[in-house]
């Protein structure tokens, strides 16, 4: 197995790992360990998906080329994702930065725009790094 195929393997297990591990968390995954407060809608289930896969591609491109530029944009984005798909009146920074009543009348209508606005800055990040890989 050359170092291309353990990598992709690798960004694999990341991408299965985030997608259950954060769904679990996240309680988009039905579990005994955690409760949603605010139902889970269509939007969360593909931000979920979307956010998982972001980040293993970004940990496979990274590796292939590093750029210290690209992870701190990337991860963020990834950041911006997770905070897009997760249920934020059970997080306690969300709250603690807003409170309960901020958090359902500013955050919660704004998690959409933000899931796709990480979309965006993950995929101009990508584009970066595949421009990057192509240069000698």
């Amino acid at each position: 197995m050359n170092e291309k195929q353990k990598l992709m393997l690798k960004s694999l297990v990341l991408f299965l790992f985030t997608f259950i591990f954060a769904g679990i968390a996240t309680a988009l995954i039905p579990n005994p360990f955690f409760i949603r407060m605010i139902p889970a809608n269509a939007l969360d289930y593909f931000f979920l998906f979307t956010t998982s896969l972001s980040l293993a591609l970004l940990y496979y491109y990274y590796n292939l080329k590093k750029c210290k530029t690209c992870e701190i944009t990337g991860y963020s984005g990834v950041l911006a994702g997770i905070f897009s798909f997760s249920c934020p009146i059970c997080s306690k920074l969300l709250v603690l930065a807003f409170g309960y009543y901020g958090v359902l009348t500013y955050f919660e209508p704004l998690r959409p725009y933000l899931g796709f606005l990480s979309l965006i800055v993950i995929g101009a990040t990508l584009y970066y790094i595949k421009v990057q890989l192509k240069k000698p």
